[in-house]
């Protein structure tokens, strides 16, 4: 984590490591709202693969942070496969 890391406890905002949140196991600490994440990708595509449509994920992450009504920081190496289009 870099910039998010002085955000991870604030109440405000949903922080979201996506190398960690597609990780099988993770070592670093997870914040509250990760594992919620997780499970909501994983029911509604049966299991969590970055590699299938990562843009599909990042909408569903960002409507989850939307409903929530929080602020949202989503970082990590595969933002970059997000499709444009």
């Amino acid at each position: 984590m870099t910039s998010s890391l002085k955000y991870i406890d604030d109440a405000d905002c949903i922080v979201i490591n996506c190398d960690i949140l597609f990780e099988l196991s993770s070592t670093e600490k997870e914040n509250r709202e990760l594992a919620n994440i997780r499970k909501l990708l994983n029911d509604k595509s049966g299991k969590l693969n970055m590699n299938d449509n990562f843009t599909n994920c990042y909408n569903d992450i960002v409507e989850y942070i939307l409903n929530k009504n929080k602020k949202g920081l989503i970082e990590g190496n595969v933002i970059q496969n997000i499709d444009p289009d």
